[in-house]
């Protein structure tokens, strides 16, 4: 019964981010407060981290998640620089102040999937 309200919970949470980023965009929030794009980074590798760590225990993909090529922060860390290149050649960006933002998206992305590496590898190891 936990794993099914840990996955229901997970899922609550990665729509509503999903839906928050589209209702951000649609009404140009991003634009009216910086702190929220900071905010939705962090929020996105700590939502990235708890995804894989639902995949993880959940033991059908243990297999492929144990693999040192595919540990978690080498992952997430492709996924955020993956996303910067998206933003950078695929939208209609502002040039102005763009090497600055962009490393610090990378940085609070990471961040967040750090602190949540650390808070779920630290409730998996065994004493």
């Amino acid at each position: 019964m936990e794993k099914i309200q840990n996955s229901l919970s997970l899922i609550f949470f990665l729509v509503l981010f999903v839906v928050a980023n589209m209702v951000f965009n649609k009404l140009y929030m991003y634009d009216y407060f910086d702190w929220l794009d900071i905010c939705m980074h962090v929020i996105g590798g700590m939502l990235f981290m708890w995804s894989w760590y639902h995949l993880h225990t959940g033991g059908k993909f243990r297999k492929i998640t144990i693999k040192p090529l595919l540990h978690p922060l080498s992952v997430l860390g492709i996924l955020v620089v993956g996303w910067e290149v998206y933003r950078f050649f695929l939208k209609d960006l502002n040039m102005d102040g763009y090497a600055v933002d962009t490393t610090l998206d990378i940085l609070v992305g990471m961040s967040g999937g750090l602190i949540a590496y650390m808070w779920f590898s630290s409730r998996t190891i065994k004493e």
